[in-house]
């Protein structure tokens, strides 16, 4: 087996190898610096299902959505890892502790100038006691569990702040599933690993009669890798135009593999992350720059196998909504 092909297995399983040094950029869309407060908004958020197919919610403190409901979530604060984040916004906003167990979804939304991304978790509460309406503060009024049926009702009562946590629920029962059969998710949990930039790894795979190539890029000073695009966003038409050319026929959209990210290095701004993502494509088109950019054909049957599960089956990875 060659390094190459031990390193796609690596991400396959959502195991990103060390870097030694900042990684080299192969692709750039947009040059900004990732820096919280500024042009990146990082939110974490928590979703617990219990075996009674409960969801926990809080109830919000804060002007202009008092007395709603939502999940625990909040903004990531600087020097701050993304797990970390989000075991602090649970214990303040519900008065618990949990150990995550795996990212179940991240949204990426850019616009022209900055990046908002939200990195939801699933994970096991290990302690601590829901938060009352004795405890009320300035992050919440109070904790409790719902009833499932009672949140996603069209006719529900419960007054949600936002109905994006449907959504995030739903990700989190696909989850839960998953993981009850063999078709379980590899658990995401980001690496720690210092970036600059907002940006993303690029798995692109076609599949050409029954053999699967992946795009890797020959340039730079690094062996041959995966592609990584800096970008505020995983915009892919961008991507797609500047290495081919064009437009190229996208098969589906397989989600997140990898997260790293780091916020406490301090080498370098690190308040960037990369987000290794699965793409299947049907087209027959070359890299317009052959020396930079190449297909590869797998030929280890392990990863072929792997690839080819992930082709025909629609929930294989955490979900990258954007």
């Amino acid at each position: 087996m060659t390094n190459f092909e031990k390193t796609l297995i690596s991400y396959l399983a959502g195991k990103p190898p060390e870097y030694t040094s900042e990684v080299e950029y192969d692709v750039t869309i947009k040059d900004n610096p990732a820096m919280l407060k500024r042009n990146l908004t990082i939110i974490v958020a928590a979703v617990f299902i219990d075996k009674e197919s409960n969801v926990l919610l809080i109830q919000e403190a804060k002007q202009g959505c008092r007395g709603e409901w939502y999940l625990p979530a909040g903004r990531l604060e600087e020097n701050e890892t993304i797990e970390e984040g989000a075991k602090r916004e649970v214990k303040e906003e519900a008065n618990v502790d949990f150990e995550p167990t795996s990212l179940i979804c991240v949204e990426n939304y850019p616009n022209a100038f900055s990046s908002w991304v939200r990195f939801t978790y699933t994970g096991n509460i290990t302690g601590g006691k829901l938060k009352t309406t004795k405890q009320a503060d300035k992050d919440s009024l109070q904790a409790k569990w719902f009833p499932l049926d009672a949140v996603q009702s069209p006719r529900s009562q419960v007054n949600l702040r936002a109905r994006d946590v449907l959504k995030l629920v739903d990700a989190c029962k696909t989850h839960q599933r998953l993981a009850a059969t063999d078709q379980k998710i590899a658990p995401v949990i980001p690496k720690l690993q210092a970036y600059t930039h907002m940006c993303f790894r690029l798995m692109l795979v076609r599949k050409i009669n029954a053999n699967f190539d992946v795009l890797i890029c020959m340039s730079g000073t690094s062996t041959s890798h995966l592609p990584v695009v800096r970008d505020m966003g995983c915009c892919l038409r961008p991507t797609f135009q500047e290495i081919f050319g064009g437009d190229i026929d996208v098969l589906s959209h397989k989600g997140v593999l990898c997260v790293e990210h780091a916020g406490k290095s301090r080498q370098i701004y690190a308040d960037g992350v990369c987000l290794t993502i699965l793409v299947f494509a049907t087209t027959t088109k070359d890299p317009k720059d052959g020396d930079a950019f190449v297909w590869h054909r797998i030929r280890n049957e392990t990863i072929a196998a792997d690839l080819d599960r992930r082709l025909k089956r629609h929930e294989n990875s955490i979900p990258l909504f954007t």
